[in-house]
């Protein structure tokens, strides 16, 4: 609930442990940086702080952190200007009820081509650099993942998994007259409905 609300790029994990030896304590920690939505690492350092006596734990916890702090920012600096330039990272799932009048394989030209191709033409068009990889494909379920999308919409505002699904929508609804709905899963995942409202 809060990650739906709050929307973060990147969720933060410090856990430690306490050292003691005689009097002396210190503090072995680890931090993580997980980007919200792919569920992958794109940040991290371990360390143990220096041996103090008589400090409190949050005093020992920012003495260790402080001292290992720089090499992690310096790996989240590298995810957030990677995702300048090649966009940021989501999956994107298409679903078909039964009853839809058009399949992922029904062909819509006399060339032959499925449903599926179009949407693989669109995807290729609306992603940063045309980049997606395609998964499963059968005739009522297209998965994709490595979806690279932009940054921020034409108005400037921040381009979400939503909002990508969003368009798909509409544009399988103005083209097709097809009946769509979509949500999403999380922050990185937009799924895709065809042929009748989600449950």
């Amino acid at each position: 609930r809060l990650l739906s609300t709050a929307r973060p790029d990147i969720i933060m994990y410090v856990t430690w442990k306490i050292n003691s030896i005689g009097p002396k304590k210190s503090i072995t920690f680890t931090i993580s940086g997980i980007d919200a939505a792919t569920n992958k690492s794109q940040a991290s350092a371990i360390g143990t702080g220096n041996e103090l006596i008589g400090a409190t734990l949050p005093v020992m916890l920012n003495t260790a952190v402080l001292s290992h702090i720089d090499n992690f920012n310096a790996q989240l600096m590298t995810f957030f200007e990677e995702m300048q330039v090649k966009g940021r990272e989501i999956s994107v799932e298409i679903q078909v009820f039964d009853g839809s009048a058009k399949k992922l394989d029904s062909e819509i030209n006399e060339e032959g081509d499925e449903l599926s191709d179009d949407i693989k033409k669109w995807m290729k068009s609306k992603t940063v650099n045309g980049a997606f990889t395609p998964q499963t494909k059968t005739a009522t379920k297209m998965q994709f993942i490595s979806v690279r999308i932009p940054l921020r919409g034409e108005d400037g505002s921040a381009y979400t998994s939503d909002d990508f699904g969003t368009s798909l929508r509409k544009y399988l609804r103005k083209t097709y007259q097809l009946p769509c709905s979509n949500y999403n899963i999380g922050t990185g995942k937009a799924v895709v409905v065809i042929g009748g409202k989600s449950q």
